[in-house]
């Protein structure tokens, strides 16, 4: 009733924001990319926690999984049911080890209370549950670790968990995410060295292969195009609808195209369930782009790049829907269509990372590997 906070949600990402300007402006931008960061870091978190056995092995879900836990009242970014001995009551009543994940900002006393009193009033409102709770952020200053430690929390740093050279691949992906069409057009090895750097994370391949391969495509995108465009949200006001733009190449003022990206494992496959979902964002997409000034007057298209291959019913929807439309052509490119595409331009870093994450991975033919 006091006006003071919105809540938006969109299918993927769900923020709290100020209305009151003077209080704060947000960059929802830039908590995207915090968001993609967060959940890379989580992937690692969990498997951290599988090894030492801190929680059931198949129970711990994470932001962002439709199973994701809520213990008691709260929800939290990692839940999982623990039976280690200090956690469990009697036989067979779990304890909970909970975590929150910060991939950004330094911890001071006032920011890490949100945690403590989460945590106590858990406790407190909870008899018959036990708690293992974790913060994890870039760093904590000597005032909060401190105060979250005599309140009983363990506070861990990403270099804590993963090591330096981890730690600093996790800030440079986020400064590359929040100037992504910047550096992915002009500096295409500072995206092939991020997955050597991330490459310690274990359970955050399939996340980073999918930024990869965006970044990818922005670089891949930019030949012959005025400007590129990276992580775009779309938004159709009459209807309220938000879906996000991959990569939006803009080849001149009177023509622009959005791009899908779907990166997958070698030998992945896109299904019609992915083109469909793809179809159904285009109308939004179109109604967000024609209401923008410097496009009233352009052409639009859409196209859909993967790595993978298409089945034969997604390949049959997909020409289904080039023949019935007219204004709005859609077009796509397979795994050999991109590699293609990435040779024309002459930059070996990114056929190499193309080959080696996407194509030609060393247990593509020793094991089944799944879509993502």
């Amino acid at each position: 009733e006091s006006g003071v906070i919105e809540k938006f949600k969109d299918g993927t990402l769900e923020y709290i924001s100020l209305i009151r300007p003077e209080l704060s402006i947000p960059n929802f931008e830039l908590y995207k990319a915090r968001a993609l960061v967060d959940k890379i870091l989580l992937d690692g978190v969990r498997e951290w926690a599988r090894k030492l056995g801190l929680a059931s092995y198949n129970k711990i879900a994470i932001r962002g999984d439709p199973e994701r836990l809520q213990v008691g009242a709260f929800k939290w970014d990692l839940t999982g049911p623990s039976y280690i001995m200090p956690m469990r009551k009697g036989n067979s009543n779990p304890g909970f080890l909970v975590a929150d994940v910060f991939s950004e900002g330094i911890f001071d006393k006032y920011s890490i209370q949100y945690f403590i009193r989460k945590a106590q009033l858990l406790s407190a409102s909870v008899k018959n549950i036990s708690i293992f709770p974790i913060l994890i952020a870039e760093g904590f200053n000597g005032e909060a670790l401190t105060l979250g430690r005599n309140a009983g929390m363990i506070l861990a740093t990403t270099e804590n968990m993963f090591g330096v050279k981890v730690s600093m691949g996790i800030q440079s992906l986020l400064y590359t995410l929040k100037n992504a069409a910047a550096i992915a057009t002009t500096n295409p090895d500072r995206i092939v060295s991020l997955l050597n750097d991330l490459s310690q994370i274990e359970g955050a391949a399939g996340n980073l292969r999918g930024i990869l391969f965006e970044l990818i495509s922005v670089y891949l995108a930019k030949d012959g195009a005025a400007s590129v465009d990276f992580a775009r949200q779309a938004l159709d006001k009459n209807t309220g609808k938000k879906v996000d733009i991959d990569v939006l190449r803009i080849v001149n003022k009177s023509h622009c195209v959005a791009i899908e990206c779907k990166g997958k494992a070698p030998g992945g496959i896109v299904n019609v369930e992915e083109v469909e979902g793809w179809i159904k964002k285009i109308p939004t997409i179109h109604v967000y782009l024609s209401n923008l000034d410097q496009f009233r007057e352009a052409k639009f298209s859409f196209e859909f790049w993967t790595t993978g291959t298409f089945t034969t019913d997604a390949l049959g929807k997909l020409e289904k829907e080039k023949a019935a439309r007219v204004k709005t052509a859609i077009s796509w490119k397979d795994g050999e269509d991109i590699l293609k595409l990435a040779r024309g331009t002459k930059e070996k870093a990114i056929v190499n990372a193309l080959n080696e994450h996407f194509f030609k991975h060393p247990l593509a033919s020793t094991i089944e590997i799944k879509d993502e």
